[in-house]
């Protein structure tokens, strides 16, 4: 078989793109494991206590920053999708964009904090392969078809911010700015009688962004709302959490998150549970998390992961950052290009992230 024939070019908006898993985020692509190291390291979770990213997650905790910071962080997914099949075992593995953010903070006063970033909200890479036999499966089979499809692409936001307090122990925030993103499917279909031909499909969007915050600190407890404005291919979004302890302060806490997407009818949730320490002096600080999430399909079972964190002091003003974040779903009958039989499939991606942060010494 041959990759000749015809190609096609058509301007869609919206259209089913997967993100790293079939059918991950169908549409909306596949939210990122955080917007930077230190988000990316307790699971995204950012409530409470975001630090400079507080921009993009809930700009009241820019109020809360006691000095100037900037946060910058880059790293790839590597994805892998396991298919079942009474044909044997299909694996394609992948290297997909992941986290990539900037951020900077201001304090501007007691309870006043300014802040503006651009950071990668969402992937929509995949990749899948398709194989239609004839026989058994075994050294008597013959491929008679082969599909391959490419997707690529992410969703971008450009914001600013600003947090204030309102009361006593209560801050509020916002933030806007412009959120803009592309992609792209590229398609491959080829039979032992017809000829090949390859689709591809094209998306461009772009829209205002804007979002609200709420954080309550009393004494070692804190509590925050916050809400995320959405567009065609990124949901809105409202968090909630609590935390014990100051994690931007480097002291011992511990926190939970719940974040709710709203794709369409339809509602999606993550749920997180972390916690951070130090681990060596004043030199080294861990964080952990454990988060459960629901992806979209009907044959879809919720999905499980972690994450793993450290920033480490290299001055008095400089941090390095790393987090190793992994995620496993799996489901049935759910696959590109579509098997007769249930096909079991299973999705692994792990993200790795670094960064630095800058914090203006006090």
């Amino acid at each position: 078989m041959k990759r000749a024939g015809i190609t096609a070019v058509v301007l869609l908006l919206p259209f089913s793109v997967m993100g790293y898993g079939y059918p991950a985020s169908l549409e909306s692509g596949t939210g990122l494991f955080g917007i930077d190291a230190v988000t990316a390291s307790v699971g995204g979770a950012g409530t409470v206590d975001p630090g400079g990213a507080a921009v993009f997650l809930n700009p009241s905790g820019l109020a809360l920053l006691g000095s100037a910071r900037i946060q910058g962080s880059i790293g790839p997914v590597l994805s892998n999708e396991s298919v079942e099949t009474p044909y044997g075992r299909f694996n394609v593995a992948t290297i997909a964009p992941g986290v990539a953010g900037l951020a900077a903070a201001i304090p501007a006063g007691p309870g006043l904090g300014f802040g503006a970033g651009l950071c990668r909200l969402s992937d929509f890479s995949y990749k899948g392969e398709y194989f239609g036999y004839t026989g058994t499966g075994g050294s008597d089979s013959t491929v008679t078809v082969f599909e391959q499809q490419n997707n690529s692409g992410g969703i971008w936001e450009a914001s600013a911010g600003v947090g204030a307090r309102v009361f006593t122990g209560v801050y509020a925030g916002v933030s806007g700015g412009y959120r803009f993103g592309s992609g792209t499917r590229d398609y491959f279909h080829d039979t032992s009688v017809d000829t090949a031909y390859t689709v591809i499909e094209t998306w461009e969007e772009s829209s205002f962004a804007y979002g609200a915050g709420l954080t309550g600190v009393f004494s070692a407890l804190r509590i925050g709302a916050s809400y995320q404005s959405g567009m065609d291919m990124y949901p809105s979004r409202v968090r909630t959490g609590v935390v014990f302890g100051d994690m931007t302060a480097w002291e011992p806490a511990l926190g939970a998150d719940l974040e709710v997407r709203f794709p369409g009818d339809s509602t999606q949730f993550t749920v997180r549970v972390y916690g951070g320490s130090l681990l060596s002096g004043r030199t080294l600080y861990g964080r952990a998390a454990l988060f459960m999430f629901s992806p979209p399909g009907s044959d879809a079972g919720e999905g499980l992961g972690f994450s793993l964190g450290m920033s480490l002091k290299m001055s008095e003003t400089l941090d390095f950052d790393a987090a190793l974040s992994w995620m496993n779903q799996s489901r049935t009958g759910d696959v590109f290009g579509g098997y007769a039989e249930n096909a079991s499939v299973t999705d692994t991606n792990t993200g790795i992230t670094a960064g630095i942060t800058w914090t203006q010494k006090r």
